[in-house]
């Protein structure tokens, strides 16, 4: 799935050395708002995500990665990689190390001894987490997958790479995201299991496969490169596993603190994994600095800093997961509905409109465009609380036109 990055999440990398952010946007295409091809055919529909000047950013996971570690190395971070952790000993004797136990990959046993605070950034299957029994935490299975489906650069032309391409089926989905070569990258989501319209069921056969696309997905079949190669896919490609992690708490002690997926993985239907990963890290860099800066030796201080990171960032960790499992069926289902099709065109214009411009914003844009310190920012949990609110007024007077 390739990530997505707005600008709630952009706005982290502004405390980095200066170009980074320009030149990690230069590996990204500009997406504006959704393209709905409902079933039967017909004239895509275009959704904006928010205003005219707004938009995200689509962004292959391995060249965000590639660059991200180059970065890191650049400004002096040591990177080793195939070292597994099997173990961390937090002792409670304050004076003492926490040590971390590796494997390397020709099976060798290593430690490392860390003084200061261990900073867990080892995603949604965090292998520190998991060793610490101080943290708790839920994994909560979505009983659907996802497989990636390629849509060739040559086949794909006449998708229009501004939108987010969404084929909503009621019970699956498929999407598709522009790179920068002119393919797109592809994603179908489906129930795994189901004697019908599930992966167990589609995955039986070629001729299955074909079918139940044809049936489905007719005039996306072209984009895909035919009915065969989409076929072939949907077969042969592995199925993705889709799930949200909710942890508490965040820290043990000064000893080790967790950030992004290891904290909170999410679904990723509101694009907003990696972005509430960098709103995280900026969160913690910002307690760090102002109340235990370089220099200090203080664990008390450590401490609230990193009591403060934790009870700042998880109620907005929360809520943005909630808020992409509801997004998950917005997707699948009602971005084809034609009563949610007049509350969004609704929603639109008055998000553009001259006069409530300034003072409306959907769900969609504080999620995305909130964030930040300064004024009219808006967290996570604010977001999911104002757009119930907005949501009513907005269909409230989308119900009332003809």
């Amino acid at each position: 799935i390739n990530l997505v990055a707005t600008a709630r999440g952009l706005r982290a990398l502004d405390a980095l050395p200066p170009g980074i952010r320009e030149r990690l946007l230069k590996l990204g295409t500009k997406v504006y708002g959704r393209v709905i091809h409902a079933a039967g055919g017909g004239d895509a529909a275009f959704q904006p995500y928010g205003r005219d000047d707004e938009c995200n950013y689509s962004v292959s996971r391995r060249e965000l990665n590639m660059f991200l570690l180059g970065e890191a190395e650049a400004a002096g971070a040591t990177i080793k990689f195939g070292h597994k952790v099997l173990d961390v000993d937090a002792p409670d004797d304050a004076a003492e190390p926490t040590t971390l136990k590796f494997e390397t990959e020709c099976g060798a046993i290593s430690a490392s001894r860390c003084f200061g605070p261990v900073v867990a950034a080892d995603g949604g299957g965090s292998a520190i987490r998991r060793s610490v029994k101080a943290f708790s935490a839920t994994e909560e299975k979505l009983p659907a997958g996802y497989k990636e489906m390629t849509f060739p650069k040559d086949c794909a032309a006449s998708l229009d790479d501004r939108g987010l391409h969404i084929w909503p089926r009621g019970t699956h989905f498929l999407m598709g995201l522009a790179n920068r070569d002119g393919s797109f990258t592809g994603t179908i989501y489906a129930a795994n299991e189901g004697a019908t319209d599930s992966f167990d069921a589609v995955e039986a056969s070629l001729e299955t496969a074909r079918a139940w696309l044809e049936a489905n997905y007719a005039d996306a079949l072209p984009l895909l490169g035919g009915a065969e190669r989409a076929a072939r896919q949907l077969v042969e490609h592995p199925r993705g596993f889709l799930g949200t992690v909710r942890t508490a708490p965040w820290r043990l002690g000064t000893r080790v603190v967790l950030v992004g997926d290891a904290a909170h993985a999410i679904v990723p239907f509101f694009g907003q994994g990696m972005n509430c990963g960098f709103e995280d890290v900026a969160a913690l860099a910002d307690e760090l600095a102002t109340k235990w800066p370089p220099g200090g030796q203080a664990r008390p201080a450590l401490e609230r800093a990193l009591i403060a990171y934790e009870a700042s960032r998880k109620p907005n960790a929360d809520a943005i997961a909630d808020l992409a499992l509801e997004n998950y069926v917005e997707m699948m289902a009602a971005t084809a509905d034609p009563v949610f099709m007049k509350r969004k065109a609704v929603e639109a214009a008055m998000e553009r409109d001259a006069d409530l411009g300034a003072r409306f914003r959907s769900r969609y844009a504080m999620v995305c465009y909130g964030g930040g310190r300064g004024p009219g920012s808006i967290g996570y949990a604010a977001a999911q609380r104002l757009g119930v609110v907005q949501w009513a007024i907005v269909s409230e007077l989308a119900d009332g036109l003809e």
